[in-house]
């Protein structure tokens, strides 16, 4: 995969939304979880199959700098979409994650890609999956005691649910 994974969807809210509401049935939960999950792998595929947008408009604002530089009139200007903060909104990414895929125990760790923001590596194997935290700790915006507990917490409620209906990571 080349691609940014933006997988904060409407599928992924839903889910989280019924996570968190307990008028919400577990068979509601996993039938959201599933249609999370659907989302999430058709965005990895597209990522992988250079679908996705975000190295592409890395790609147009890294000509258009160039271009602006190079003008004759001795500096042109950067398309409005690049300038525009919706566009530093899109591009400040508070929880970044990387998997990390081997068969075999590896030390592994991926950094934060904002000052204040967080970074997991992870590892998938048949019966466990194993996480390493990371934020900067000369932020006041971080707290990664509190982050860890809500991530363990998190992986509870979805194995819980993956027991109670194990068809829902079969996608």
């Amino acid at each position: 995969r080349t691609d940014t994974i933006r997988s904060c969807t409407a599928s992924t809210d839903a889910f989280v939304s019924a996570v968190e509401d307990e008028s919400k049935t577990d068979e509601e939960r996993a039938k959201l979880m599933q249609a999370a999950i659907s989302k999430h792998v058709q965005l990895a595929r597209d990522g992988s199959s250079g679908m996705a947008h975000d190295r592409h408009l890395l790609g147009l604002f890294l000509l258009a700098k160039e271009e602006a530089a190079g003008s004759s009139s001795g500096g042109g200007s950067i398309p409005d979409i690049f300038t525009d903060p919706s566009y530093a909104m899109m591009n400040h990414i508070t929880l970044s994650t990387s998997q990390v895929v081997c068969r075999y125990p590896v030390d592994i760790f991926f950094a934060p890609v904002a000052p204040d923001g967080y970074g997991i590596a992870y590892l998938t194997a048949d019966k466990d999956i194993r996480c390493v935290l990371s934020c900067f700790k000369d932020c006041d915006a971080t707290d990664i005691d509190a982050f860890r507990a809500a991530v363990v917490r998190s992986l509870d409620r979805c194995y819980a649910l993956l027991r109670l209906f194990p068809e829902t990571s079969k996608v």
